[in-house]
C-alpha cells in the first residue's frame, strides 16, 4: 500500500507492517499512482512519471518506468520502461514476461497495451475503455460493460462477445478461481 513516505506491506496472516521508505516515490507517482505485485509475489512495482514532459490535466501523466521493488527488503531491484502504468492486480502475465498496461491518453478512455517486460516494447492496443487481467494459461481477459475480449499473450484478438445488457452500467471486477 502507498504510504506518504513510500510504502508497506501488510501481511494479514500476521498482522505484520513493514515500511519501506524511498524519498524518490511520492514526487515521482504519476496521477494514476497504485503498487502492484509482481506474480512471484516477493516484489512490486510502482509507476514512475515522466518529469521531461509537461503535466495536462486533460491526459493522464506520462509514464517513464515502473520501478520493482523487494517486498521483504524494500530494496530497488530494477526499472522496466514502459509509458503506461500496470493496470491492476492482474496486469502481469503468469510469467512475469509482460504486463497490461493504461495507455496515456484521456481519463474517460482507457487504452490497455501490452508491454514485453525485457525491452519495454509495446505491442497492438487492447480493447479500448475497458478493463484487462492475464489469465492462469498466460491468455488476456477485457472487458467493459457492454463488450468482453479474449487475446493471446501477445495481445491478439482471438474472440470478441457482447456482455448481457443487464451489464449496461454496471462496474465489473473479474478476479482468479
Amino acid at each position: 500500500m502507498p504510504t506518504a513516505e513510500g510504502f508497506a506491506v501488510y501481511t494479514v496472516a500476521t498482522d505484520e507492517v513493514r515500511e519501506f521508505a524511498d524519498a524518490d516515490i511520492v514526487p515521482g507517482c504519476p496521477d494514476v499512482c497504485f503498487f502492484t505485485w509482481l506474480p512471484n509475489g516477493r516484489e512490486v512495482a510502482v509507476p514512475r512519471k515522466d518529469s521531461d514532459v509537461p503535466h495536462d490535466e486533460a491526459k493522464l501523466d506520462p509514464i517513464e518506468s515502473a520501478v520493482v521493488y523487494s517486498a521483504d527488503t524494500g530494496k530497488r531491484l530494477r526499472a522496466i520502461p514502459m509509458t503506461g502504468v500496470p493496470a491492476g492486480p492482474g496486469a502481469w502475465s503468469p510469467d512475469g514476461k509482460s504486463v497490461i498496461t493504461l495507455d496515456r491518453g484521456d481519463h474517460r478512455r482507457r487504452s490497455l497495451v501490452v508491454v514485453d517486460v525485457a525491452t519495454g516494447r509495446t505491442g497492438s492496443p487492447l480493447l479500448v475503455g475497458a478493463e484487462g487481467v492475464f489469465l492462469p494459461d498466460g491468455r488476456i481477459l477485457t472487458f467493459d460493460d457492454t463488450v468482453a475480449g479474449l487475446y493471446d499473450a501477445s495481445g491478439n484478438l482471438l474472440e470478441e462477445a457482447s456482455m448481457p445488457r443487464e451489464f449496461d452500467g454496471t462496474e465489473l471486477t473479474v478476479a482468479p478461481s
